[in-house]
């Protein structure tokens, strides 16, 4: 084998290699009880969005994580993800706990237990990327110094 192709050789498994470790850029998770009535109700939803997602390549089964209360390995997971975690770190205050991790942050879900709710947040764009958005003004808040759906939003508050 020549000088040359050996060095092709190196530089391709290098490279399949650094593919292989890369770790993914989103993950998606719950943090469950088996005892919870919640996570329960909410299970066949998760199943249904992740069988979705999987199908449709949105996520790789890699991607998904699946914490049960119970698991003799609850903390060590736990620390593994918080080891690459930027800023707030993973926790659960109760159960189901569904959060998503985006480029080194983790975000947590509060919106509706349906397949189709998680799927668009876990779709849909961050806090961080949504506070980095233009603020658009209707009418309604100039005329009612900012109120929208019965919120004072400190976005709208501010002067144009």
């Amino acid at each position: 084998m020549n000088k040359k192709a050996s060095t092709k050789s190196k530089i391709r498994s290098k490279s399949i290699t650094k593919k292989r470790t890369t770790k993914p850029k989103m993950m998606i998770g719950l943090i469950y009880a088996n005892w919870c009535g919640h996570c329960q109700s909410l299970k066949p939803e998760w199943e249904t969005m992740k069988t979705d997602m999987i199908k449709k390549r949105e996520v790789q089964p890699y991607q998904i994580i699946e914490i049960e209360e119970s698991d003799e390995d609850k903390e060590q997971k736990m620390d593994s993800i918080n080891k690459r975690l930027i800023g707030d770190k993973l926790k659960s205050d109760g159960y189901p706990t569904i959060f998503k991790i985006n480029n080194d942050r983790v975000e947590y879900y509060e919106g509706g237990r349906t397949a189709k709710d998680i799927k668009e947040w876990f779709g849909g764009k961050t806090s961080a990327e949504k506070k980095n958005e233009p603020i658009v003004r209707s009418w309604t808040n100039k005329l009612f110094g900012g109120f929208s759906s019965g919120t004072l939003s400190r976005k709208s508050r501010r002067k144009n």
